[in-house]
């Protein structure tokens, strides 16, 4: 680099006057100075690798769901998640927050959350062109417990793992699953499961997950339910099965899996159910139904 730099000096001072040169010799090397100790920019391909979907996202989408549900199942509930900063490990469970007036029927969500979301929304759009990925995924999640988050996880390898097209893939599956979960969420607050359960929830130091007392055929009355609001949204309920299969596939839960899923729900009775909302909810209207725009 220095050499090279010496021989452009000579041919660019070679004409110059000698105030001149001196100048600009030392403005020459000023900048060589300067670009030796300034600190590298980020290559394009590590920008690259970062997802667009998160806490944002869900917010987004809520928001959209609650407006497409009618006004009697609106009543006291509050549009947008409310964001535990503190928690480690994904975290989902609807609950009361006085704070926010005659809406307090909320949602409540990790950061973490969103990192498990974005991982096997990623791990099943890279499945299309790495086979056998998704399995390697789920495994690696399978390993993860505690309140150390999501730390250790396989990572994608393949030349396309980042490409254009699979991250299209990646979000689709990210809106669905974000639309699916925070629609059962608000289902089971228009239900009236957080009511009656509420009182076996424990507190905000003890939190006691919603589906470790709540019945499965009651969380599959929620799951229809928020399907089809989101389903008035635009979006299906694919991503939310493949989230489900990836939990059901693991041999060993970690402990946050109860905040997605009960222990006990039966998956491929559930993904047939889900099939045929979806296509019940296309028989009976046409595109052109509804008209509201949505912000996804």
């Amino acid at each position: 680099m220095y050499a090279v730099f010496q021989m452009q000096l000579e041919r660019a001072t070679k004409f110059m006057p000698r105030k001149t040169l001196i100048a600009s010799a030392t403005t020459l090397v000023f900048a060589l100075l300067c670009a030796c100790h300034a600190p590298a920019a980020e290559s394009p391909a590590a920008a690259a690798k970062k997802y667009e979907s998160g806490y944002d996202t869900m917010a987004r989408i809520a928001a959209d769901l609650y407006r497409a549900l009618p006004a009697e199942n609106r009543r006291g509930l509050a549009a947008t998640p409310v964001l535990l900063d503190k928690a480690k490990a994904p975290y989902l469970q609807p609950g009361e927050s006085p704070g926010n007036g005659p809406n307090s029927s909320v949602i409540y969500v990790s950061a973490p959350l969103f990192d498990l979301l974005n991982y096997v929304s990623h791990a099943k759009a890279v499945d299309q062109v790495d086979h056998g990925f998704f399995t390697k995924a789920v495994n690696s999640l399978s390993c993860e417990n505690g309140d150390k988050g999501l730390t250790e996880l396989y990572a994608p390898t393949h030349p396309k793992s980042w490409s254009f097209n699979t991250m299209n893939w990646q979000l689709s599956n990210f809106n669905q699953m974000a639309a699916g979960l925070a629609a059962i969420e608000m289902a089971h607050h228009y239900l009236g499961h957080y009511k009656q359960y509420a009182s076996q929830l424990g507190d905000a130091k003890n939190p006691v997950p919603l589906y470790s007392v709540l019945p499965p055929s009651e969380w599959r009355k929620a799951v229809l339910a928020g399907s089809r609001n989101a389903l008035d949204c635009g979006l299906a309920p694919e991503g939310l099965i493949v989230l489900y299969d990836a939990i059901s596939r693991m041999k060993q839960r970690p402990s946050w899996a109860v905040h997605i899923m009960p222990p006990t729900a039966e998956v491929s009775i559930l993904r047939l159910e889900l099939k045929r909302v979806e296509a019940s909810f296309f028989d009976m209207r046409t595109a052109s139904t509804n008209s509201m725009s949505w912000s996804w």
